[in-house]
């Protein structure tokens, strides 16, 4: 499932506009700063106003656009990862630093990314710069940066002043997830009598941990990297409700390809036995283990994969026979006078 942020730039304390209008120049200097933009179809998640991201621009000269710009013009930095944070004012901005909009009738074009916190921290061997022939790019391991929610903001192109986009001013940011997410459900197939069953643990047996990402010229993200990862191991029963799975370790997972049966689902469970005229009931622990391309052929960027899973169990039934019966002599003649 793709989930959407739509952030804005706005201009501090501009009349509100119509639709896709172009605020005028004027004699003042016209600030750049961030807003959150309202809950619409168009963006269903409001970013959270105790999220951090990083920005970027790049400035063109008058007469240059990013797609078509002139052999050997070379877009300059305007705004070099600055985090841009929640204000007290309402806006968002750096704290303590302010932008403004060229007036030479140059343009901007804008790159983003979060990770969807309050912060931009991620461990050694991991991070994101932008560069204007690359966009947003570098590596994560999820491994050491467990369920990290990165996303990426589309390009905004050929910005010369704030805008007025679903009744917000400013310079339209949408993010987008960049990963992978999973979730698990589970259910009987029936109810059982004498049988109860709980889940113990559900992995991820090699997949891959470690990508990088590079939003141009063609976006993409590259795994590498394999280990088996926890998706659960908190103790859950399994009614013939199908539920959730409550309590998640890893939920957040590198797009990956599954070319083959190595990257695997494992399903650990017990079924509990009530054994009529006993005190003590029978326990099995069972495993399983099933290839995830029988059930997806890839993990994609921005999406998530859901696990339904089904527990039962054979039911015994008897075949009742009776042999004929053979005869056997003694192989001697008993005389009877």
């Amino acid at each position: 499932m793709k989930r959407v942020f739509l952030i804005a730039a706005a201009v501090v304390a501009l009349a509100a506009c119509s639709k896709n209008e172009v605020l005028p120049s004027s004699s003042i200097n016209n600030e750049i700063s961030f807003n959150v933009a309202p809950r619409t179809k168009a963006a269903p998640e409001a970013f959270d106003t105790h999220n951090v991201f990083a920005s970027w621009a790049y400035y063109l000269p008058k007469g240059s656009t990013w797609d078509a710009r002139a052999t050997g013009v070379t877009p300059q930095e305007y705004i070099v990862k600055r985090t841009i944070s929640y204000q007290t004012d309402g806006t968002w901005k750096e704290t303590g630093k302010t932008y403004y909009w060229p007036k030479d009738g140059g343009s901007l074009t804008f790159f983003a990314y979060s990770l969807n916190k309050g912060n931009l921290d991620l461990a050694s061997g991991s991070g994101f710069g932008c560069a204007h022939d690359s966009g947003i790019n570098g590596d994560i391991d999820l491994a050491a940066n467990k369920n990290t929610d990165f996303m990426v903001a589309e390009i905004a192109k050929d910005k010369t002043a704030n805008e007025s986009l679903n009744s917000i001013n400013g310079v339209p940011t949408l993010f987008k997830h960049k990963l992978s997410k999973v979730a698990c459900t589970v259910r009987t197939d029936k109810d059982y009598q004498n049988e109860t069953f709980e889940l113990k643990t559900i992995e991820f047996l090699n997949v891959s941990h470690y990508g990088s990402y590079g939003q141009l010229p063609t976006e993409k993200i590259t795994p590498s990297g394999t280990k088996d990862q926890v998706y659960t191991s908190a103790t859950q029963k399994i009614t013939t409700t199908l539920t959730p799975v409550t309590t998640e370790d890893v939920v957040i997972y590198i797009p990956q390809t599954f070319a083959d049966e190595t990257a695997k689902i494992k399903v650990t469970y017990t079924i509990t036995t009530t054994v009529e005229g006993s005190t003590t009931p029978v326990v099995q622990t069972v495993e399983r283990e099933y290839p995830i391309k029988n059930q997806f052929d890839e993990w994609a960027m921005g999406k998530r994969y859901i696990f339904n899973l089904t527990f039962s169990l054979d039911e015994i039934t008897w075949a009742p026979a009776v042999e004929p019966w053979e005869d056997v002599t003694s192989g001697t003649t008993v005389d009877v006078k």
